[in-house]
């Protein structure tokens, strides 16, 4: 047996993430709390076991049932639609653990006074409401007003600004799970499923808000048009998905399983 191949799996994706990262990429992972490298090396080695107590099955991912997968040796990308793939690896508790942490940082980042908190809440709701009632022209004036406001403003400094943090790290952390599971698919896509997640994320945060800021976001765009959906699509996704809530990592996982289609 040769000394590499006795070097534990998630040792190597360790390495590999930690090389890749910059120091900025460091210090977002930092208040997330992922501050040391222990703390790295113990997060890809949580995900590598539990992407080892996963049961596969053939079915899409509208059809399991992530709650009551069963223990199996591992997963295998053969038998696996690129769906499934992505569902699989945020059922993870570990990586939904350090999701959650993103999700906090980013609404903590968001800054928003009290009253601007209570603006952006307002427009989501008339939002809702005139979508409820297929007003388009109320939906499109409530974009651009919201956009045009100080809150739209804010909103889009913010996706550049939060996309710039926090895409690149999760991109090498979802390289590295891939690299545990020995997944060409997601080694591919770590890129296009990292700024998928970062667009749930904004619009969970912002709502309708962000919409228009997350089209100007270079690399935004075209990893959703890669992965079969756009801006437009997803936002109306997560904002029924909410169903009038905050984003959870729950939320995140669903509108992913449908995102990505067989």
């Amino acid at each position: 047996m040769k000394l590499y191949d006795a070097i534990p799996a998630h040792t190597k994706a360790f390495v590999l993430v930690k090389e890749s990262l910059t120091k900025q990429d460091r210090s977002m992972l930092a208040e997330a709390g992922i501050a040391s490298d222990a703390d790295l090396e113990k997060l890809l080695k949580g995900i590598a076991k539990d992407l080892q107590n996963k049961k596969l099955s053939t079915k899409g991912p509208e059809d399991i049932s992530l709650d009551v997968i069963n223990s199996d040796d591992s997963i295998k990308e053969d038998v696996l639609n690129e769906g499934l793939i992505l569902s699989l690896v945020l059922a993870s508790p570990t990586l939904l653990k350090l999701l959650g942490k993103l999700i906090d940082w980013a609404y903590a980042k968001m800054a928003l006074t009290s009253e601007e908190r209570k603006e952006l809440a307002d427009y989501k709701k008339q939002y809702e409401a005139a979508e409820k009632a297929g007003d388009e022209k109320v939906m499109h004036d409530l974009h651009d007003k919201i956009y045009a406001s100080k809150v739209g403003k804010a909103l889009g400094k913010f996706a550049h600004m939060a996309h710039a943090a926090f895409v690149y790290p999760i991109k090498k952390i979802l390289q590295g799970v891939a690299f545990l599971n020995g997944n060409k698919w997601l080694k591919e896509n770590a890129g296009p499923a990292a700024d998928l997640i970062y667009a749930c994320i904004m619009i969970g945060i912002a709502g309708f808000g962000i919409y228009h800021a997350l089209e100007g976001v270079s690399g935004v765009t075209s990893a959703l048009s890669h992965l079969g959906t756009n801006s437009e699509a997803l936002t109306h996704l997560v904002v029924d998905s909410l169903k009038g809530g905050d984003m959870t990592v729950e939320v995140l996982k669903t509108v992913v399983t449908k995102v990505i289609k067989v």
